[in-house]
């Protein structure tokens, strides 16, 4: 790897607002429903992607109503996944006050053993135990159309 800075596009923010707010990180496996709760909760419009290759390749962020949500790129995607791993280590290190709740996605369709093992070697290999301590495994495409 030859270059293990982060990107990050602000979407016209100012720098402080990743040190001065609470932040919201969005992380999970490439289609996992990240950009689509980042531009739900931070009123954006970030491209939305939906192949196996992932369209966010940077990290975004976005305040709104003093929350700044981070949008990451994916894991296991098609491109290194130890790039990515530790892409995501840096760029949460370089938040000076940390974030305040990293909201994990997992797709319910997809939720298999290698799904949950993905979670857990987040945790491990780039992750701390507060990390872990302040995280929300959030399940997304969930549907039971027997409920209804």
């Amino acid at each position: 790897m030859n270059n293990n800075k982060f990107e990050l596009n602000d979407n016209k923010n100012t720098s402080n607002d990743l040190n001065d707010n609470k932040v919201v990180v969005f992380l999970g496996r490439t289609g996992s429903g990240k950009t689509s709760l980042f531009n739900l909760l931070s009123n954006s419009n970030q491209l939305l992607g939906n192949s196996v290759s992932s369209k966010t390749k940077k990290f975004f962020y976005k305040t709104f109503h003093n929350i700044t949500y981070i949008d990451t790129i994916g894991f296991r995607d098609t491109e290194d996944e130890n790039e990515h791993k530790l892409k995501v280590v840096l760029f949460l290190k370089e938040i000076r006050n940390g974030f305040d709740i990293i909201f994990y996605c997992i797709r319910m369709d997809v939720f298999t053993s290698d799904e949950a093992n993905l979670f857990s070697e987040v945790y491990e290999t780039v992750l701390t135990k507060k990390a872990y301590n302040n995280s929300c495994l959030l399940i997304t495409f969930y549907t039971r159309p027997d409920i209804y």
